[in-house]
């Protein structure tokens, strides 16, 4: 896109005043920087602009969803709710996307980081006559379901459902340490309404009287006071009676009914996986591992799991430098989440994507 601006007045006072004119060099980018609000209304893409991170579907650094929004004449059932005539919107690099590309159909895709899970659609009724754009439901790929392990949709027969209460919320949320950026309408934090004005007081003594420690994992935070959080079990924030309150890491807190849109950074479950280890609080068996991995990982472990490997170690010092998420060091295996994935003699050390394929 070109942009043009009529300097000739500007030109015309410099002359008077005697000004020497020079050309100034003009950086000429065609990278437009989206913004959040950009996306949740949603951006015209072809699958070749698309970034591959971790085999999630990303642009400019955040993580989105694609999706067509032309329901051809299936339209009229898609707006009065029917889900399984529609056209289904991804989540990853799936094979489907790949086929597509391969055979060069380049369909009008929309991304967005929307999480509401509504879409725009539009079509043309079996009359020809086009439907006006309306917002509707529509259902996630099975195919992206399957090849990220979601929720352990490919190992486990009984999560097939999954696509019936899949949750854009939550799915973002899982993948959010694999991000820089992350949709800002997700994020669930202790400054929403609900809570009473001394909330901050009455968690404080309460996390006090817990000496700090998270009384699910056990893990002792506190020297990370602000990653020790007080959970209200009935979901009520004002009800402060004590038999409501329980003190949980932000990762077990995370874990709790309803609280899958709870973001935690990257850096900060490191941080308690690191303390936890640090505790000598092991990992015992598949369940622990599957609770206390970042949740990107949850889809490859379900994978390992099927494959038989033995309960990995989570947060392994490889080197001083080198801490890696998941590792069998009795494999020399390991899994990062990291952008910059170091070599290591005698390791095979994987990406998220990498992981996905390693273990498929």
């Amino acid at each position: 896109m070109q942009i043009r601006f009529d300097f000739s007045e500007l030109w015309q006072l410099a002359d008077e005043i005697g000004a020497i004119r020079k050309e100034l060099p003009i950086a000429i980018s065609d990278r437009i920087e989206l913004t959040d609000e950009q996306l949740e209304l949603g951006v015209e893409v072809t699958l070749d602009a698309l970034q591959d991170v971790g085999g999630l579907l990303s642009v400019d650094g955040r993580q989105v969803l694609l999706y067509i929004p032309d329901q051809g004449t299936k339209i009229l059932d898609v707006k009065a709710g029917n889900r399984d005539v529609g056209k289904k919107f991804h989540i990853a690099h799936c094979g489907t996307l790949e086929n597509m590309k391969r055979k060069g159909r380049f369909e009008r895709y929309i991304a967005t980081n929307r999480v509401d899970g509504k879409f725009h659609v539009h079509g043309t009724d079996m009359f020809g006559i086009e439907v006006e754009e309306k917002e509707a439901e529509l259902y996630v790929c099975q195919v992206c379901l399957n090849m990220l392990n979601y929720q352990q949709a490919r190992t486990n027969r009984a999560a097939k459902s999954i696509r019936e209460t899949f949750d854009l919320g939550e799915f973002f949320e899982t993948y959010a340490s694999v991000f820089p950026y992350r949709p800002t309408r997700s994020k669930v934090t202790s400054g929403e309404a609900g809570y009473v004005k001394d909330w901050a007081e009455v968690s404080r003594q309460c996390r006090e009287r817990a000496n700090w420690h998270c009384v699910e994992c056990g893990v002792d935070m506190a020297e990370h006071k602000h990653l020790l959080h007080v959970h209200h079990k009935n979901g009520v924030k004002a009800d402060n009676r004590p038999d409501n309150l329980l003190v949980l890491c932000a990762a077990c807190h995370r874990d709790q009914p309803l609280h899958e849109h709870m973001w935690i950074a990257a850096d900060e479950m490191r941080t308690i996986n690191q303390l936890r280890k640090q505790q000598g609080i092991e990992v015992k068996n598949w369940t622990t591992a599957l609770k206390y991995v970042d949740p990107a990982l949850r889809g490859v472990l379900g994978l390992a799991r099927a494959k038989q490997y033995a309960v990995p170690s989570i947060e392994f010092e490889l080197s001083a430098d080198v801490c890696l998420e998941v590792a069998w060091p009795e494999k020399r295996i390991g899994i990062t989440l990291s952008g910059t994935k170091p070599s290591i003699r005698g390791w095979t050390l994987l990406s998220l994507r990498e992981a996905l394929s390693f273990f498929d």
